[in-house]
């Protein structure tokens, strides 16, 4: 009986969801936007890229700020025609003239997407959380709650 028991309880504890405890904002005022991370991530910056890394190093969320080059409706367009081009399977992409998100899997790798513009032809911030396939059910609400986080902060003055 002892043993039922503890294997109820291992298999809760694989498939229980994921949450953070406590969250932490990272704000990048050069390109204007704030987005929450697990407080717990080590945070590992590369260049302009912000990487924060989870603590069993399984999960890693990328955050990229850049210059639009054109509108990122197309950026995005093209990015999703990339990975698809390199058999990546793309799972419910949707863009707007604003922002756009999707999802994409491969090898048993998936990574959600999402990316923001921060000023109108001019900046945008995409937010890359990157984990093994097996982990989605279970980190939907850590996914979820850093794509709802990802906002402008207003102290960019956009020149359009």
């Amino acid at each position: 009986m002892k043993h039922i028991v503890a294997a109820c309880l291992a298999l809760l504890l694989v498939t229980a969801p994921a949450r953070a405890e406590s969250w932490v904002t990272y704000t990048d005022n050069v390109y204007g936007f704030e987005v929450d991370v697990p407080a717990d991530y080590r945070h590992d910056p590369l260049g302009d890229i912000q990487r924060f890394i989870s603590p069993d190093g399984r999960i890693e969320i990328a955050v990229l700020p850049g210059r639009l080059f054109r509108p990122l409706e197309t950026m995005i367009s093209e990015e999703i025609a990339k990975h698809t081009s390199r058999d990546w399977r793309i799972d419910d992409a949707r863009t707007t003239p604003g922002w756009a998100s999707f999802t994409m899997r491969r090898s048993g790798f998936a990574q959600f997407s999402r990316a923001e513009q921060i000023c109108p032809d001019s900046s945008f911030v995409r937010v890359d959380i990157g984990y093994g396939e097996a982990e989605t059910a279970r980190l939907l609400p850590i996914i979820e709650h850093v794509a709802e986080s990802l906002r402008p902060t207003g102290t960019v003055t956009c020149s359009n």
